[in-house]
């Protein structure tokens, strides 16, 4: 489907293929989607797309077209499909964000004003931050929205994600392939979840990573 969609698309006859499931991985593809919830045919022209926040049943629901609501699955994960995703963030990321606790913006604080303590008690001060910026929390619906907000593009939220699975490989949660049960570096488990989220424009496997190179993004 998400194949028919592209090709539609290139050939300049995009109402020859809409979309109609309710699997939501392929509300990544540009093109017509049937929607479910409006009952209406929807246009996703814009690629990258956008995302909100559906609160109009009893639980918070991420919600979302284009290539941003692909990489709003890549922090949530998919329990369906095996797909972890970002296992949790960290407080450094949430501050890089602005949206961090108050403990750890404390924290942050006294340690940008403390330049001119004696080392042993900076080195205090510095050890109560490190343990601030560790703690982490699960990405629901509303964090990941939150953390990708304010990218405008798809360099932009890659640069986000990357650096989420990058600060949590700095605390002692280590990454583990799902295949061969081995750990493996953060990017290599982020790049194992695109692979298997990302909505093929053509057959070939790798297809994620070419559309990467062809966007600039990596």
């Amino acid at each position: 489907m998400a194949q028919a969609n592209y090709q539609a698309i290139a050939s300049g006859a995009q109402h020859l293929s809409i979309i109609v499931s309710k699997d939501k991985d392929l509300r990544m593809v540009p093109g017509l989607h049937w929607d479910f919830d409006q009952e209406e045919i929807v246009s996703v022209g814009d690629p990258f797309g956008w995302l909100w926040i559906d609160d109009t049943k009893s639980s918070k629901t991420l919600k979302g077209w284009g290539t941003k609501f692909f990489w709003a699955q890549c922090l949530m994960g998919d329990a369906a499909d095996n797909i972890k995703g970002l296992p949790a963030v960290t407080q450094k990321t949430l501050g890089k964000l602005n949206i961090a606790s108050a403990a750890y913006v404390k924290a942050a604080n006294k340690l940008n004003a403390a330049k001119n303590l004696h080392k042993k008690d900076f080195d205090r001060l510095f050890d109560s931050y490190n343990l601030e910026a560790a703690k982490t929390k699960p990405v629901g619906c509303v964090l990941a929205h939150k953390m990708l907000e304010p990218a405008q593009n798809d360099r932009m939220c890659y640069n986000i994600v990357r650096a989420s699975f990058l600060d949590l490989a700095e605390t002692e949660f280590r990454f583990v392939d799902h295949k061969s049960q081995e750990e493996c570096t953060p990017t290599m488990a982020l790049f194992g979840d695109m692979l298997t989220l990302w909505m093929r424009r053509v057959k070939d496997p790798m297809d994620v990573l070419h559309w990467l190179k062809e966007e600039r993004v990596l």
